[in-house]
């Protein structure tokens, strides 16, 4: 009887370590495909288009000297003491 019961265990923790195995190889197949899709889903039209939008200035930007010089005018340490 305890060999019978042993090798129900046995029978028991193979088939749950299968189960995991096969889990984990569905997960990272399922993260896998969910990465790949928008890869792969890029078409000449849509590189095409996302390139000319960014290199297009948009009403409102600011040029990098205005903020550096917005950054230096304002961001002083007696205003971030409330002094």
């Amino acid at each position: 009887m305890l060999t019978q019961s042993a090798e129900v265990r046995d029978v028991t923790r193979y088939t749950l370590r299968k189960v995991a195995l096969v889990s984990a190889a569905a997960v990272l197949t399922a993260v896998t495909a969910a990465i790949a899709i928008p890869v792969l889903a890029e078409v000449p039209f849509t590189r095409e288009k996302s390139a000319v939008a960014r290199h297009a200035d948009r009403y409102g930007d600011l040029s990098l000297g205005a903020v550096i010089r917005t950054d230096e005018r304002y961001n002083q340490a007696e205003q971030a003491n409330g002094t």
